[in-house]
């Protein structure tokens, strides 16, 4: 029987699973062995300060240069300007210009390269009419991380390039025309 029983009290005193009392009167004294043991103060700060730098300067940097193939099924002079503008990103490295969407398949399945570009046929056509194109992006899916930074960079580009063909046609029909 416990004390509160033998003293004829009904109510029983529980005692709590997490008592934030006694966690607090454990850090203080730890913090008190601690405070005079500065042979394990140092470690007890640096570590995790040095683990956190390493592991950023791991995995926070955005990959740069990626390599990569062109399909170019439209042959104009706007794919042309595609691709020159696409070998001009940082984030790509554009080294094969290939015939056919398969053999950059095969290269983005042997490992040659990490991005695949492929400009449909007609796609100078519809952009000089004004008609939505499209242009395709076949990534190495085996790094998530840099398969997503891949996908996110050719859709920023792709609106850049848009709102820079919109205002070329805005120009062109809101300039004077000279008889």
């Amino acid at each position: 029987r416990s004390d509160a029983q033998r003293n004829g009290d009904s109510a029983c005193a529980v005692e709590r699973l997490v008592d934030p009392k006694k966690i607090w009167a454990i850090v203080q004294k730890n913090w008190m062995v601690l405070k005079a043991d500065k042979v394990r103060l140092v470690p007890l700060f640096l570590f995790p300060v040095l683990m956190i730098t390493v592991f950023g300067f791991v995995s926070g940097s955005i990959p740069k240069h990626m390599t990569a193939a062109i399909v170019d099924y439209d042959q104009t002079d706007f794919s042309y300007s595609v691709q020159k503008e696409l070998s001009g990103m940082d984030l790509f490295s554009v080294r094969y210009v290939v015939g056919t969407q398969e053999e950059g398949k095969r290269l983005l399945d042997e490992g040659k390269i990490k991005a695949l570009f492929i400009l449909p046929s007609g796609l100078g056509g519809k952009v000089a009419t004004g008609q939505p194109a499209n242009m395709q992006l076949m990534v190495d899916e085996s790094d998530s991380s840099v398969a997503q930074i891949a996908k996110s960079s050719v859709q920023a580009f792709a609106q850049q390039l848009s709102a820079r063909i919109t205002a070329q046609r805005l120009n062109a029909i809101s300039s004077p025309h000279i008889l």
